[in-house]
């Protein structure tokens, strides 16, 4: 009896654990300290503890009990956390209704009975158990997995806007350079008018426009945000030796989040760079432009590929890397109701999209 009472101590420790644990995962961060949380999750351990002391059968009160007492504290408990109502919900009703109707299901299919003694009993709270682990580590790994995706944009994005400042310092270093020796350059430009040397003035003025100009182009649409992300970009194409072509229509302002950007451009642009190094003359054009509330994306580069086509329904990828992270690019598509559309045709891989953005004016 000792021995069954030990057991069940330490199986509803590990469920309460989980059960902790699966509330942190999915719902979000605590709003209260992470103590005062667990106490409250000890006392649901201690009071399911006392509750199967003596295990009568699988359909008891002592289990009606247990699952009402723990959809009730659960439904206080997920008020500690902050995250959405249906999250709550989904922990508060359904986690419940899942693990006891599981631990039901599993008692009855490897037992064949309804009323289980307690070793059955025991056995099918571990297997329940479980499988509640296994949802719970699941869950974990995906969400682990995302947070380090997110991280990985997130310094993409900081070497983007870091190498955006280098291309505005590279500029104004120019500009200065040239003022300071303004002085000169106008006492040189004074004489050679004073001597009719028309010739030479036009082809001074032309070197004094070669200086100011970067040795590098780089993409001034005027709306810092996306230039950064392109630029970026374009540095990552020049040491590939790529040639890149691009026409960007764009205002100085849009309603639409640099990160989700920077997924789409990071993703399409990498993906057609890789495919890039394969072919012996690599070209990689670039058009983006804005138009009444809608975004247009078109990536366009030479490719080996035969013609292909395919549409945001489309889950199978036939270039295996050259579709790698379209997964991210469909999600935000999805989230600003466009249209994501790929094809490969006459030796071009296209990836065309289409985003509907709310004019800011309007708002």
């Amino acid at each position: 009896m000792i021995v069954i009472k030990l057991c069940i101590l330490i199986i509803d420790a590990i469920h309460i654990s989980l059960l902790m644990r699966f509330c942190r995962i999915y719902i979000g961060e605590y709003k209260i300290n992470k103590k005062s949380v667990s106490i409250f999750f000890v006392a649901l351990w201690l009071f399911n503890s006392f509750m199967r002391g003596t295990v009568q059968g699988l359909i008891s009160s002592q289990d009606a009990i247990l699952f009402l007492t723990e959809i009730l504290f659960l439904f206080i408990v997920t008020f500690f956390y902050i995250g959405r109502v249906y999250r709550r919900m989904v922990v508060t009703f359904l986690i419940p209704v899942f693990y006891w109707g599981g631990e039901w299901i599993i008692i009855c299919i490897l037992f064949q009975t309804f009323m289980a003694n307690d070793i059955q009993y025991i056995l099918g709270t571990i297997c329940a158990d479980l499988l509640f682990a296994i949802l719970v580590f699941s869950l974990d790994k995906f969400h682990k997995t995302k947070q380090e995706q997110e991280r990985e944009l997130l310094m993409q994005e900081i070497h983007m806007y870091e190498n955006q400042f280098d291309i505005i310092y590279s500029s104004q270093l120019n500009v200065q350079s040239l003022r300071h020796d303004l002085k000169h350059h106008l006492k040189m430009l004074t004489d050679m008018v004073r001597y009719e040397d028309k010739e030479h003035v036009i082809d001074y003025l032309h070197s004094m426009g070669s200086f100011m100009e970067s040795e590098k182009k780089y993409v001034t649409s005027g709306n810092d945000r996306i230039d950064s992300v392109l630029n970026y970009m374009l540095e990552k194409a020049r040491t590939a030796k790529v040639d890149v072509k691009w026409q960007i229509s764009i205002p100085e302002h849009l309603n639409v989040s640099i990160f989700d950007i920077n997924v789409i451009l990071s993703n399409i642009l990498d993906n057609a760079l890789n495919a890039l190094n394969k072919v012996t003359q690599p070209v990689l054009y670039i058009y983006i432009k804005y138009d009444r509330g809608i975004l247009c994306i078109d990536i366009k580069n030479n490719c080996i590929n035969s013609n292909y086509s395919e549409n945001t329904k489309n889950k199978i990828d036939p270039f295996g890397k050259h579709g790698y992270g379209l997964n991210n690019v469909r999600r935000v598509v999805k989230k600003y109701h466009g249209n994501l559309a790929i094809s490969c045709l006459d030796g071009f891989f296209t990836t065309r999209i289409i985003l509907y953005i709310e004019d800011e004016s309007k708002q």
